[in-house]
């Protein structure tokens, strides 16, 4: 069974435990595996087992990766958008055997692991731990926290893309597709789940009125559209729409009386295409002359259309509004508009056509 479908057989999983599930299937298929990890760390063990999500009174460890004699040598610890837990990472660290060489490791998105470093230090410094760095940059960040015995322990991070590139290339080496297939499954998952994941805020970000204004600029851009294809005679303009839950605010077009079309700012297609804030798609008609059976037929509008800038996803058409570059607002509503109505006039020269399609 590949990992991909390990996760979903279990419904109840999602988000960091379902990343968490994956990498304890992956790991346990193979011990290499777990020595990819070990290497990093500069730790040698023979592996017993690797077991998710076990619990004690005070923590619940992701991944604990045991040794043939039942020890706990690595405790592994996902994250995403969450924060760091009241026990993390003294508790944890504490829970590894005194007599042996062990360590704790943070496995994050790229773009958190200086943050979350520097609030693993701080809270084993504030506890009166010595932190001793012996990495603090690439991707691979190590440091050895000593307690008050005396006793170092290894405190690791690395990010996602990192570790899993490195169990790629041990199951590239043993000449495993199936686990290298369960690998690139999981890099997709934990991709989707840093994409989704909340960024630490800049201090530029909150304060720069800059960026409040551009989209006021943007969401302004709707308007004047809507009123130029208004003024071109072709638009018919529906009700206002948005959602916070999806992330768009925009409106809703008939374009000659027969084409219902959405136009909007959205956050979500713009943080997932990039290309423009400004988005148009084709959407269910109003009533059954609309898209002549009340929807669209997505293929026939992209062999009248022939647009390389419109993205498929989903079963749907999204075509991106490009936006002129160094210019003034009419002339940005302008040439966006025009960019519209010459999609219009296409759809209705050619989309109720009896002649097929080229």
């Amino acid at each position: 069974m590949s990992v991909l479908a390990h996760v979903i057989s279990n419904s109840k999983l999602q988000d960091e435990p379902a990343a968490t599930q994956a990498l304890a299937f992956i790991l346990n298929q193979e011990s290499a595996l777990v020595g990819a990890i070990a290497r990093m760390l500069h730790i040698k063990f023979e592996l017993g087992q690797v077991v998710a999500e076990e619990a004690d009174k005070e923590s619940r460890v992701d991944l604990t990766i045991y040794d043939s004699e039942g020890k706990e040598r690595i405790l592994i610890e996902n994250k995403f958008w969450a924060g760091l837990t009241e026990a993390q990472p003294i508790s944890y660290i504490d829970k590894l055997p005194q007599e042996k060489e062990s360590a704790l490791v943070f496995i994050v998105p790229e773009k958190r692991m200086q943050t979350i470093w520097i609030e693993l230090k701080d809270r084993c410094q504030g506890r009166g731990r010595k932190f001793q760095v012996i990495q603090e940059e690439g991707a691979v960040f190590l440091a050895k926290v000593t307690d008050d015995r005396n006793i170092p322990k290894s405190l690791m991070m690395t990010s996602w893309g990192y570790a899993l590139s490195q169990l790629s290339e041990q199951a590239l080496s043993m000449g495993n597709e199936s686990i290298k297939r369960d690998i690139l499954q999981l890099c997709g998952l934990t991709k989707k789940m840093d994409d989704d994941a909340f960024l630490p805020l800049r201090a530029c970000e909150v304060s720069d009125q800059q960026i409040a204004r551009r989209i006021v600029n943007y969401l302004g851009l709707i308007d004047g559209i809507k009123k130029a294809l208004q003024n071109k005679g072709i638009a018919e303009a529906l009700s206002p729409s948005s959602s916070l839950k999806e992330w768009y605010f925009g409106q809703e077009f008939i374009l000659h009386d027969k084409f219902v079309v959405w136009l909007g700012l959205s956050f979500r297609y713009w943080k997932e295409w990039g290309k423009t804030p400004l988005w148009l798609t084709f959407e269910k008609g109003k009533k059954a002359s609309h898209w002549s059976n009340d929807k669209p037929d997505n293929k026939r509008i992209e062999k009248i259309l022939k647009d390389p800038t419109i993205i498929k996803a989903g079963g749907h058409l999204y075509r991106p509004v490009l936006l002129k570059i160094a210019s003034e607002r009419e002339s940005v509503v302008r040439d966006a508009a025009s960019s519209i109505v010459e999609m219009a006039e296409k759809l209705n020269q050619y989309y109720y056509a009896d002649r097929p399609l080229d």
